[in-house]
């Protein structure tokens, strides 16, 4: 057999709590942690962890506001982690943008 199947128990418990863009890392100890953004419009970038991928996640705790989300028309999303950077112990980035009232669809 290649790999190792995952109960479907499992795989619930590691979505449980996904957001739709968000990351997982591991840090120094074995320690995992998810970012992401939480809210819509106006949101902030939150911080989960746990001790194993299956969880138990601890509850999101809100690690920074962006300037974006108290600007006109905001549209923060996409707080990621990104481990593979270097610089600091750990970069976090989002995306702002947002809709002034001249703008359209098309």
């Amino acid at each position: 057999m290649v790999g190792k199947r995952t109960s479907p128990s499992v795989a619930r418990s590691c979505a449980m709590y996904r957001a739709s863009s968000a990351s997982s890392t591991i840090l120094v100890g074995m320690v995992f942690i998810e970012v992401n953004t939480q809210g819509f419009g106006a949101a902030d970038v939150v911080m989960r962890h746990a001790q194993i991928l299956q969880g138990q996640w601890s509850k999101p705790q809100k690690r920074y506001r962006p300037p974006e989300s108290d600007g006109p028309n905001p549209f923060v999303y996409a707080g990621k982690s990104h481990p593979e950077l270097t610089g600091a112990d750990l970069i976090v980035t989002y995306v702002a943008t947002g809709v002034n009232k001249t703008s359209r669809m098309r």
